[in-house]
């Protein structure tokens, strides 16, 4: 089976899904107990962690294998899960028709929203929440997505 048929595949994800919660049960790497403050107060480091050479050759990796697979194409409707400051989600934008960043941490979609004022991309969404905590049928987002692409997301 091809790798995109794989990344298509429901179980694939579920796996993977239970495969990360296994591993990160009690290892998780910003304390969350408290809610969103944690990556509140992080904020700013980590954008600058994700914005770095490192963050951008692991982001540019992740684009490049999308292109490649034709898992990202123009006119798409995405959302990025767990998007913080948007190291992904900018990208994402550049090439989408319309894309919803859902993040927890108003000051993680505070720095994504002055990034595309900055650059003025009009055709993003941010949304403050917990992916876990939202209605899909009540938003009128269940099957409303091209692509839901979530990164790093098991830190949260």
């Amino acid at each position: 089976m091809s790798t995109i048929n794989k990344i298509f595949s429901g179980g694939f994800w579920e796996k993977i899904w239970l495969e990360a919660g296994l591993l990160r049960r009690g290892k998780r790497s910003v304390d969350d107990s408290k809610g969103t403050s944690a990556w509140d107060k992080r904020a700013g480091h980590f954008n600058r962690k994700v914005s770095g050479e490192d963050g951008s050759a692991r982001t540019n990796t992740i684009l490049k294998f999308l292109r490649e697979e034709g898992a990202l194409y123009p006119g798409m409707k995405i959302i990025d899960v767990g998007s913080g400051p948007g190291s992904v989600t900018m990208l994402l934008a550049e090439t989408a028709g319309e894309v919803y960043a859902l993040d927890p941490a108003v000051k993680m979609l505070t720095i994504l929203q002055e990034k595309a004022r900055e650059k003025g991309i009009n055709n993003l969404h941010t949304v403050q929440a917990r992916w876990q905590e939202i209605d899909l049928k009540a938003k009128g987002w269940e099957e409303a997505f091209d692509l839901s692409f979530a990164s790093m997301f098991f830190a949260r």
